[in-house]
């Protein structure tokens, strides 16, 4: 309880950087009000996917997106690298192969065998040529395939079909293939 024209203070950390809304609600008992929403920027390089400890099989890509803001002016471009078994990080893509455009992201694909591992970073550059601090890494770890998976595909209806409450049934017809000839 707070009287007036006393102020409320809240300590909240972003988790993350990113860009972030807040609004507020107060209560005297009888009545709630919230107020606008504020926008603002923490500072920083994510990585948003995949999730740390991803597996992944060997041979096979996985697309590396990642979110970064500065405090003033814009990001000019994000650089993926990737440490390999905790050797010094290389870029991805090449080292002049950074991704300038918003949602930044890379296609890799994890080389070595299973057990290895890679840790994957980004790093971004403002319009100022500073780069800024490294996102905290994302742990990929190889896995060893265990064979080709069934494959399967809705083929009617087709997506975002719109189909009438109470109508009678609708057929939903589905392609399946598997490399051993066998679908259950």
């Amino acid at each position: 309880v707070i009287a007036p024209p006393a102020r409320a203070v809240v300590q909240w950390s972003p988790p993350q950087p990113g860009s972030y809304f807040i609004t507020v609600t107060a209560s005297d008992g009888a009545n709630n009000a919230t107020s606008l929403p504020i926008r603002f920027f923490a500072a920083g390089t994510v990585i948003n996917s995949p999730l740390t400890n991803t597996l992944v099989p060997v041979g096979s890509s996985v697309v590396v997106k990642a979110d970064a803001t500065v405090g003033q002016g814009f990001i000019k471009q994000v650089q993926f690298f990737d440490s390999i078994n905790g050797a010094s990080p290389v870029p991805i893509g090449g080292s002049a192969n950074p991704d300038p455009v918003a949602p930044y992201s890379v296609i890799l694909t994890p080389t070595g065998k299973s057990g290895d591992t890679h840790s994957i970073t980004a790093v971004a550059t403002d319009n100022n040529n500073t780069t800024q601090a490294a996102s905290a890494p994302v742990v990929l770890r190889l896995i060893t395939p265990v064979g080709v998976p069934p494959s399967c595909v809705i083929s009617t209806p087709i997506d975002q079909a719109k189909i009438l409450v109470g109508a009678a049934s609708i057929p939903v017809n589905v392609d399946a293939h598997s490399p051993n000839g066998l679908i259950n």
